[in-house]
């Protein structure tokens, strides 16, 4: 329903400095939070896995990589092109 996506997308728990928060198996990078132009939605699976959603650019992306030790480098990755790509913003 209309309801559970607008709920499921807040954010409920501020975690990390780093990650932003978390909120029905979803992380939310928040544009005032991170400096970007649009809010970030997330699930982050182990070693790299992520799916990654921008509704203000129509953009979802997957992200498959073995990276068990690496963090967020693969979704930092990902937002760096995306900013850096003026087709997008």
């Amino acid at each position: 329903s209309a309801k559970w996506l607008e709920e499921s997308s807040r954010a409920l728990f501020e975690t990390y400095e780093h990650v932003g928060a978390y909120g029905y198996h979803w992380w939310v990078l928040h544009n005032e939070r991170f400096h970007i132009p649009y809010c970030i939605y997330f699930a982050m699976g182990y070693g790299g896995q992520y799916i990654v959603i921008i509704p203000q650019l129509e953009v979802v992306a997957i992200i498959s990589s073995h990276m068990p030790k690496r963090g967020l480098v693969p979704l930092k990755l990902f937002i760096e092109h995306v900013q850096g790509n003026s087709n997008y913003i």
